[in-house]
């Protein structure tokens, strides 16, 4: 395994090492794809998580100092030394009407190999492993507030119990995703979009993987779908809208960055490939919600 993806590991066995937190996070993003449930080799740089509710401020301290001393406990045993953690609220201020469902947090942290740690702490600074974009010494964890969390799976990770969202549930959260870059959502929540093409290439890659052509649109898994976008006010209606001309543009010229982080290119598709694929599961959920929207 190399480093980065020992790295990766070693934090995803940190979040649920500490037994009062153990039950707060469920893993989910291409860490969970690539890590979990080996269907990619994508992985992201840095880790999602997600929790049903959120930390309260006077809280935060606590479990700051969990996570550092979980991530200690667990880096040291493969030689590795974890400094500079730090735990913060994202954003930094809520608008009143975003509050109850917006927000999370941002666990930030350095690491540096273990026969190096005598040395002062701005040297470590700067001898730190480059393990963010950019070759930035930063590792990121960033952790969602208030996510529809309920139908999560259990597994295990070197004999550690890990929660983390089923390929239902990341499909149908990229789906959310998309339509979380759209105008209608974007000015509700006051933040910029950002193209995401891997999106739809991570939809494509679980559903063909797993086999969930066909299960995606279960009457059961359909509450989950509609669940994931209240979560977050997400309007089902702009599942609808994925399709457009004004999307399939956006979300274009993300598509050089994907190829670069894709070491098996041969089976790799054109954008539109993706993006026609999603389009129509989209156009299909978005009907099959209409029709059952008095259930669920």
């Amino acid at each position: 395994m190399d480093q980065i993806n020992l790295i990766r590991k070693l934090t995803i066995i940190s979040l649920f090492a500490d037994d009062l937190l153990m039950d707060t996070f469920v893993l989910k993003g291409g860490n969970a794809i690539s890590t979990i449930y080996g269907i990619t080799d994508r992985s992201s740089i840095d880790i999602d998580v997600s929790m049903a509710s959120n930390f309260k401020p006077e809280e935060l301290e606590d479990v700051e100092n969990r996570l550092e001393k979980a991530l200690t406990t667990t880096f040291l045993d493969h030689n590795f030394e974890v400094f500079d953690v730090k735990l913060t609220p994202k954003p930094k201020e809520l608008r009143e009407s975003t509050k109850t469902f917006w927000g999370g947090y941002s666990l930030l942290f350095k690491v540096i190999e273990k026969n190096k740690t005598h040395l002062p702490l701005e040297s470590k600074r700067k001898q730190a492993l480059p393990l963010g974009p950019g070759n930035s010494a930063k590792f990121k964890v960033d952790i969602s507030s208030f996510e529809y969390c309920e139908p999560k799976e259990i597994t295990y990770l070197d004999h550690y119990t890990i929660y983390v969202y089923s390929p239902i549930m990341l499909v149908y959260e990229k789906l959310r995703a998309i339509c979380q870059q759209m105008p209608a959502y974007t000015e509700l929540v006051q933040q910029k979009p950002r193209p995401r093409a891997r999106d739809f290439y991570d939809i494509h890659t679980i559903i063909e993987a797993k086999n969930l052509a066909n299960t995606v649109f279960d009457d059961n898994n359909v509450i989950i779908l509609s669940e994931i976008f209240k979560a977050k006010k997400v309007p089902l209606d702009l599942l609808a809208k994925i399709g457009n001309q004004d999307q399939r543009d956006y979300h274009t010229a993300d598509f050089e960055t994907l190829i670069d982080n894709i070491s098996n290119k041969k089976t790799l598709q054109d954008f539109d490939f993706y993006f026609d694929y999603v389009a129509k599961l989209a156009l299909d959920l978005h009907a099959l919600w209409k029709k059952q929207a008095p259930s669920v």
